[in-house]
């Protein structure tokens, strides 16, 4: 469902001309773009480890002690005190994050 050639090619061109936090930092940021981009369209993808791209607390912290745990397709609406029953349009598409 999503053509993958401008994301790699974005990925191949933002990696090789990132020079803010490694090439780690931009190709994570083109994969996670690639990643949301399917999720869209309705498939998941887990795709980060611990050794590529990791969130360090969610990896290294058994359940119970990080509050926050890494979902590659969490829910998009939280409680807030804006949206207190954490309610929202069913059109937003699920969210990386938690």
């Amino acid at each position: 469902k999503v053509d993958h050639t401008p994301f790699h090619d974005a990925c191949v061109r933002d990696s090789c001309a990132c020079d803010t936090g490694g090439d780690c930092e931009c190709f994570c940021t083109a994969v996670a773009a690639y990643a949301q981009a399917c999720n869209k369209a309705g498939a998941c993808i887990k795709w980060r480890t611990p050794d590529i791209c990791p969130l360090f607390c969610d990896f290294y912290k058994p359940i119970g002690e990080c509050e926050w745990h890494y979902n590659p397709c969490g829910y998009p609406c939280m409680k807030t005190c804006k949206n207190p029953s954490g309610k929202c349009s069913s059109q937003i598409p699920a969210l990386e994050g938690n």
